[in-house]
C-alpha cells in the first residue's frame, strides 16, 4: 500500500516466555507544532490482534494517514491551492516475540521524481550521500511493470548492474513487480508466479534471472545477513568474555556459594558474632577491636 509518510517496520527477538505483542506510534516530525507533536504521539490505532494481516495492515495505515496527513490547502495569490501530499513524520510498527528476528525496515515515499530521467531520481542522491553506500546498500526497483517505454533504459542498466556504472553497487539490483490493487487478495504462490511469469518475457532475457523476483531478493539478503553474522561473531566473543570477566569478579567479591542450609547458617552467624563483637568493643573503649 503507497503511504503519504515513511513507514518503519520493526522485529524484536523476545525471551522464549514472553508472548507475542504488537506496538504501533507514530513519530512526530520535529518541524511540527507542539500541538501536533502532541496529538501524533498520543495516537494509537483501534485494537487489533498479533496477527498484522493484509486487513489489519490496511486499517493501520488508514487510520494513521487520518491523522498524519492535514490535507489544508496552500493558498496564494494568482496561484492555485496547492495541498500538502507528503509527511516527514514516522508511522512505527513493531512486532515482539520469541521468534522474530531483530530487524527493520524502512518505507519513505515520494522519492521517485521523474520515471524518465535516472538523475532526477531522488533517492539516487540520497545514495551519493551514503558513505561506502556500493557495499552497504541493496538496490531494490519494485514496480518494473509500471515502467514506462522511455524508462527501459536505465531500469535494465541498474539491474545490469555493470561494475563501471556511477550507479553500481556491490550487492546488486533487483528487480520486483508488486502486486496490482486487484491482486490484493491473491496468495502468495500466486503473486509469485504472476512476477515469474512477467519476468520470464523477452525483454528480460538479457537480465542475470538471479537478479529478478522476490525469491532471489530474499535468498540474498538471508546470505548478507548471514555474512554480517559471521563478521560480527568475533568481536562478539570478545565482548561476551569482556562482560563475563566482570561477572565473574563481582561474584566472587560476594564470598563462596551459600547453597545449603548449613552454609547459610554459618554466614549469618558469623555476621551476628562479629557485630556483637564489635558491640562489645564500642562498649568497653576497645577500638583497635573494630577493625
Amino acid at each position: 500500500m503507497c503511504t503519504r509518510f515513511a513507514t518503519e517496520i520493526v522485529h524484536k527477538r523476545t525471551s522464549p516466555s514472553d508472548t507475542v505483542s504488537v506496538t504501533v506510534e507514530i513519530i512526530p516530525d520535529s518541524n511540527e507544532t507542539q500541538e501536533r507533536k502532541e496529538l501524533l504521539s498520543s495516537w494509537r490505532p483501534l485494537a487489533f490482534g498479533p496477527t498484522l494481516d493484509k486487513e489489519t495492515m490496511n486499517s493501520i495505515f488508514k487510520q494513521a494517514e487520518s491523522v498524519i496527513i492535514e490535507d489544508h490547502a496552500d493558498v496564494r495569490p494568482g496561484r492555485r491551492p496547492k495541498y500538502s501530499r507528503l509527511s516527514s513524520s514516522v508511522l512505527r510498527i513493531t512486532k515482539r516475540g520469541p521468534d522474530e528476528k531483530n530487524f527493520a525496515i524502512l518505507y519513505i515515499p515520494g522519492l521517485v521524481r521523474d520515471v524518465i530521467d535516472l538523475e532526477r531520481q531522488e533517492v539516487l542522491h540520497m545514495l551519493d550521500e551514503i558513505e561506502d553506500k556500493e557495499s552497504r546498500i541493496v538496490g531494490v526497483i519494485n514496480k518494473c511493470d509500471t515502467k514506462q517505454m522511455q524508462s527501459h533504459d536505465w531500469v535494465f542498466e541498474l539491474i545490469k548492474n555493470d561494475d563501471q556504472s556511477p550507479r553500481y553497487l556491490k550487492e546488486g539490483w533487483y528487480g520486483l513487480r508488486n502486486r496490482a490493487p486487484i491482486e490484493a487478495n491473491n496468495s502468495d504462490a500466486e503473486r509469485d508466479a504472476i512476477e515469474d511469469a512477467f519476468f520470464s518475457g523477452d525483454e528480460w532475457n538479457r537480465l542475470n534471472k538471479k537478479r529478478l523476483g522476490r525469491h532471489h531478493l530474499r535468498s540474498n539478503l538471508i546470505k548478507i545477513r548471514n555474512r554480517h553474522v559471521k563478521q560480527s561473531i568475533p568481536i562478539l566473543l570478545s565482548e561476551i568474555k569482556a562482560k563475563l570477566a566482570l561477572c565473574n569478579n563481582d561474584i566472587s567479591k560476594l564470598g563462596p556459594p551459600c547453597d545449603t542450609n548449613f552454609q547459610q547458617f554459618t554466614l549469618i552467624n558469623g555476621i551476628a558474632t562479629k557485630y556483637s563483637r564489635m558491640a562489645e568493643n564500642s562498649l568497653n573503649g576497645n577500638y583497635r577491636g573494630l577493625n
